[in-house]
């Protein structure tokens, strides 16, 4: 009968906790009302088991009061130990998204470090391109004339690519 007891406990006092969760935003609120529904649904519970069991002849015919108390140990056992149980579910998903939106942070962070880098080179790579036009430029102006049209390709085609403006 216990095994039985606490397996409808456990089924369900989640429901019980998500209808408490639902109605109340408060966490100390939430903690007070949650405890006062185990405990009005530990009387009603224990008055139903009670009854049953007087009706199937495990127990004999007791007042209401003596039936609430009879199984309270178990059925407040069972009701705290299914509470425990959701509010470690809980924590573990809270757990689980908060790690997802440091990853997706921690990306973020990545990519951005990626652009501030390539912003960086790519004064670098103008200014050396443009020493090597103007020291071609006397010798060899067709090389340099040549190496400005490669460049201009060049850099269209990477401002065409980026996604930064």
């Amino acid at each position: 009968m216990a095994c039985i007891n606490a397996a409808l406990w456990l089924l369900v006092t989640p429901s019980i906790l998500h209808v408490v969760r639902r109605y109340t935003g408060e966490a100390s609120r939430r903690a007070t009302l949650q405890i006062v529904v185990i405990l009005a649904v530990t009387t009603l519970y224990g008055i139903v088991q009670s009854r049953i069991a007087a009706h199937l002849g495990i127990r004999p015919a007791v007042p209401p009061v003596a039936g609430v108390f009879y199984y309270l140990d178990v059925n407040l056992a069972a009701a705290v130990l299914a509470a425990l149980i959701l509010e470690l579910v809980a924590q573990q998903r809270a757990l689980a998204a908060r790690d997802g939106w440091l990853l997706s942070l921690d990306a973020r962070l990545s990519e951005a470090r990626e652009r501030f880098l390539i912003l960086q080179l790519q004064p670098h790579f103008l200014f050396n391109a443009l020493y090597m036009v103007v020291s071609l430029a006397g010798d060899a102006p067709r090389e340099a004339a040549r190496m400005l049209w490669n460049l201009r390709t060049l850099l269209v085609a990477t401002t065409g690519q980026s996604r930064m403006p």
